[in-house]
């Protein structure tokens, strides 16, 4: 069902001229609002065109238990969703030549903790063969903290500068 909507949303976007966006948007929100009364999407949709937000909205609820509802603003744990986004910019960073895949944790964040950020590689990172423990079995962190926003460092400090799991690039976790 995401495909067909994705499809219907490129189609009513790409046919139409600039000048009918208003018209565009009380389509793309009659469709969306189907779909979320018929229980089929609850999220946020955001559509641009040439640079300009056409439409966004909130659907649903972001969090059922606290009954905290979606805007255009929500901003969601998309955890292993962003794995391929990271690597993509990665990778166009290499071939800028602004990194290789061979530099170190510690060449490109001074205040990770310098005996393990001298140890894990760029390519170790994108294939999860780091050793750097999962924040995300923390089951104190996630209960208490995973909800309120931390600055990267601090965050990067925190989380993510202990001890390793495993010798970097021995294993896959």
């Amino acid at each position: 069902m995401t495909h067909l909507t994705l499809f219907f949303l490129q189609f009513l976007f790409f046919s139409m001229p600039g000048t009918e966006t208003d018209l565009m948007a009380q389509k793309i929100d009659a469709l969306m609002s189907q779909y979320h009364l018929n229980h089929e999407f609850n999220g946020s949709v955001l559509v641009a065109q040439n640079g300009q937000v056409i439409y966004e909205k909130g659907f649903g609820l972001a969090n059922v238990e606290w009954q905290i509802p979606n805007a255009p603003d929500t901003r969601f744990r998309l955890a292993s969703l962003t794995k391929q986004f990271t690597a993509m910019a990665v990778l166009q960073l290499v071939q800028e030549g602004k990194l290789k895949l061979e530099d170190t944790v510690s060449d490109h964040l001074p205040f990770y903790r310098a005996d393990t950020g001298a140890k894990i590689t760029i390519h170790q990172l994108l294939c999860h063969t780091s050793g750097i423990p999962s924040y995300g079995r923390d089951k104190v962190f996630m209960q208490k903290q995973a909800r309120n926003p931390v600055e990267i460092q601090q965050f990067i400090r925190e989380r993510c500068s202990g001890d390793l799991e495993f010798v970097p690039g021995s294993q896959f976790k």
